[in-house]
């Protein structure tokens, strides 16, 4: 007979999957974002440019097998316009 019993993943295994998952997104190569997990809550830290992208990396974590809670401390914090970035071009003219 089966059993009703849901396998629980390790702190470390939910840790990888949390990463894993991040690394997926590549709008946080420049910003990586670390997880810490207490008890069942997985707590988020760093920057993110956008609330968009804060919002996704809380929804890519929050299904994880092993989290109940996700502690978001990220902060949104927009990435400088580039140099190259050709709105500006035209500013710099005299």
């Amino acid at each position: 007979m089966g059993s009703n019993v849901e396998f629980e993943w390790s702190p470390e295994q939910v840790l990888r999957e949390a990463e894993r998952r991040l690394r997926e997104l590549p709008e946080l190569a420049e910003q990586p974002i670390s997880c810490r997990l207490e008890g069942r809550t997985l707590t988020l830290y760093g920057r993110v440019p956008t609330y968009s992208l804060k919002q996704t990396v809380r929804t890519r974590v929050k299904s994880i097998r092993g989290v109940e809670r996700v502690d978001d401390r990220l902060d949104v914090v927009p990435y400088p316009a580039s140099n190259h970035d050709p709105s500006r071009a035209n500013r710099n003219r005299p």
